[in-house]
């Protein structure tokens, strides 16, 4: 129950349903249930350290920050703490081999299970889909295209592991298939950076067996990869005013947070403020989305450098020295996914979503 509980949270979101409210209930239910495992599991204090560093960080933005102490800017804060923590809390827990099991299993499910809904909600007079203002038709499941996306993602790097440690052919097949999925996505950060874990487990691992497996696979789904890679030329040539290409305004937010973040530079303007900053600056081309979907430039703007040093610096050691606990046979994958989610964090907002 636990599992389905927050598997549903995850692949099935508010904005979809078009419930008001839903989104923040859905993360209050994942943090119960993630404050519950820590409590039944226990914690290991290793892998704690990175959100104690993030606690401190947060509460230096706080107190020190840019926020005013208004209800409104406590009330960002308190939500954007209790989000961050869902997932620093759940890379803490000692959970029981069986458990880990199970919620890999989830983590390779969940897409499949977010376009399964999709697809039941065309009987609700919900789609699976999405067309953009550019044109393309992207897949969304019973979520948002980008978080569908990045769900993929997160099992790519799983399956990977998974066909690494197996050799078992049926992950290649759901490796095509999750590939398959971000493409029609039209998600193009999610695209390139599942191509740098699958590419290297295609070009060091598989076999030519294997491939010949999964060749049949590639030509049944062909109409759908050429389907989706038209739709992601179709939102590189959709240019918006103001950018030399088309980032669905990412440069122009980048811009915009870039020369505002010096305003609280050592602190930031507090956890969470990152969501208000833009409200009401329509002139700036800033109204499709709020947050800059560069983490890096999020957590310089939120928590300021020496805040966003204190969480950056610890979590990425302590991702990079998990590489110590690996095989050596798993090493060079590890790291490209490790390389895979940094360079996607460039550009969307991976700590905060996944």
């Amino acid at each position: 129950m636990y599992w389905l509980v927050g598997a549903s949270c995850v692949a099935i979101t508010g904005s979809y349903l078009q419930i008001a409210g839903l989104p923040v209930i859905q993360k209050a239910i994942l943090l119960a249930l993630t404050l519950a495992a820590a409590i039944h599991f226990g914690i290991n204090k290793r892998f704690l350290r990175p959100y104690l560093f993030f606690c401190l960080a947060a509460a230096g933005s706080l107190t020190f920050g840019g926020l005013s102490g208004t209800s409104q800017n406590l009330a960002l804060w308190v939500g954007a703490f209790a989000s961050m923590s869902i997932g620093l809390l759940v890379f803490a827990i000692r959970f029981p081999q069986k458990h880990l099991g199970r919620m890999i299993r989830a983590l390779v499910g969940l897409p499949f299970i977010s376009v399964a809904a999709g697809i039941l909600g065309l009987g609700f007079g919900l789609t699976p889909w999405v067309v953009e203002y550019t044109g393309s038709v992207r897949l969304q499941g019973a979520s948002i295209a980008p978080h569908l996306a990045m769900m993929c993602e997160v099992a790519v790097y799983r399956t990977c592991f998974c066909y690494s440690s197996t050799r078992a052919n049926r992950y290649l097949v759901i490796l095509a298939a999750l590939m398959c999925m971000i493409l029609l996505t039209g998600t193009r950060g999610a695209l390139v950076a599942a191509a740098l874990p699958a590419g290297y487990l295609a070009l060091r691992q598989v076999r030519l067996k294997a491939w010949l497996v999964t060749l049949p696979v590639v030509v049944v789904l062909a109409p759908v990869l050429s389907l989706g890679a038209s739709n992601v030329l179709l939102r590189f040539a959709q240019q918006q005013e103001a950018e030399l290409c088309n980032a669905s305004g990412r440069l122009v937010r980048w811009e915009y947070f870039y020369e505002r973040t010096p305003n609280h530079f050592y602190w930031g303007h507090g956890l969470g403020a990152v969501t208000e900053a833009t409200k009401g600056e329509v002139a700036h081309n800033l109204t499709s989305f709020t947050v800059p979907h560069n983490e890096y430039l999020r957590f310089a703007y939120d928590l300021g450098v020496i805040g966003a040093a204190l969480f950056l610096i610890p979590l990425l050691w302590c991702l990079y020295r998990m590489r110590v606990r690996l095989g050596v046979r798993y090493v060079g994958l590890y790291l490209s996914v490790l390389v895979s989610f940094l360079l996607y964090s460039f550009v969307d907002n991976m700590f905060g979503t996944v």
